[in-house]
């Protein structure tokens, strides 16, 4: 039983060791190395594409509203007679 133990124990901590091992996605000066950069010029394109889209839609989405409010005069809504004190 105990040897079990001891065995489960030595494959999880050489698994742990490589998991929790540090990937060095940076230079020491905090800039992305030039391989990171080689991999994310693919998305640049699309993903500038994507935003714009996006940011279309928002807009576009306020404005229709900020116009459909405007065009509302409330003249079905019937207004409260005033208090006379």
């Amino acid at each position: 039983m105990f040897r079990l133990q001891s065995r489960i124990l030595q494959t999880l901590s050489k698994r742990s060791s490589s998991l929790l091992q540090t990937r060095n996605y940076m230079t020491p000066n905090y800039e992305f190395r030039e391989s990171i950069d080689r991999g994310r010029e693919q998305y640049r394109v699309k993903n500038a594409i994507v935003s714009l889209s996006l940011c279309g839609l928002i807009t576009g989405i306020y404005f229709y509203s900020m116009y459909a409010v405007d065009q509302e005069d409330y003249s079905d809504v019937p207004m409260p007679e005033e208090k006379k004190e």
